[in-house]
């Protein structure tokens, strides 16, 4: 477990900031986008990033809900993936300026409530 947890701080640190200073998450590496999750979850902390819109809405759909549909995940962490699941079809057409928007909504719907007030802030 410390191994992975190492690694997930690791390739976070190697995520570039935007002009804020907020992770931009869609620059991030394809490999930290599609693998960072799992890494996560095997380290334990994967309900900060459940949380994080910017990396929910920039990580690999197939494999981000794969882990978050998983029974040993928090039930905040499953939430997350159900608002994103929810919001997966509209995010997916939807110019980047009202994704955030669809994310917070379907997480308000989920009862997501930490992810739901992340996407507010970041949308912001």
């Amino acid at each position: 477990m410390a191994d992975e947890r190492a690694i997930t701080a690791a390739l976070i640190t190697h995520v570039p900031r935007d002009f804020s200073g907020r992770l931009d998450w869609a620059a991030a590496h394809p490999y930290i986008r599609a693998h960072l999750a799992a890494h996560a979850d095997r380290s334990g902390t994967l309900d900060a990033l459940a949380q994080d819109p910017g990396f929910l809405l920039a990580a690999d759909p197939p494999r981000i809900l794969t882990i978050l549909d998983r029974d040993t995940v928090s039930p905040a962490a499953r939430a997350a993936g159900r608002a994103y699941r929810r919001a997966r079809p509209l995010v997916q057409r939807s110019p980047d300026a009202e994704r955030l928007a669809y994310l917070a909504l379907a997480a308000h719907y989920e009862h997501a409530d930490d992810l739901a007030a992340q996407a507010q802030t970041a949308a912001d």
